[in-house]
């Protein structure tokens, strides 16, 4: 069990991801490839969450349609996962108690995602971003 001061930020969110698709794969569904582009999304997210000592899709004043529109085209379907917990096992445990939260992290239809983890203090800060591309390649907007 990693606890919020046992790792670094990029060891949490690799091992976030590394749980979310071993969950898909006891379900018989595909495994979700890392995106730098959302990585970077999520990182921003739980930042922002971090600062406001807050857990909301919100906390910004942007949507999270808002924000990812800003970050990258060619999305056809998406979700946002968030959490504020101690560590990653509790934190993957509520998300899959949460109907909607666990929409998102089995839904067949997303391929990508991006994972970003902030620690403040004793609190691990959580976004995961998920996505479907459209057929064409996806791209930042000008």
């Amino acid at each position: 069990m990693l606890q919020a001061g046992s790792a670094d930020p990029p060891s949490l969110e690799r091992r976030m991801l590394e749980l979310v698709n071993l969950e898909r794969e006891a379900r018989g569904l595909g495994r979700l490839s890392l995106y730098p582009a959302l990585a970077e999304l999520a990182r921003q997210q739980s930042r922002a969450m971090a600062e406001a000592n807050e857990a909301s899709h919100d906390v910004s004043g942007r949507s999270f349609e808002e924000r990812l529109r800003e970050a990258l085209l060619g999305v056809c379907q998406s979700g946002e996962n968030i959490g504020k917990h101690i560590n990653i096992d509790y934190a993957l445990s509520d998300l899959l108690a949460s109907p909607g939260h666990r929409g998102n992290l089995l839904n067949p239809g997303f391929t990508a995602v991006g994972v970003g983890i902030v620690r403040r203090r004793s609190f691990l800060f959580i976004t995961q971003t998920f996505v479907r591309f459209c057929e064409t390649k996806p791209s930042k907007p000008r």
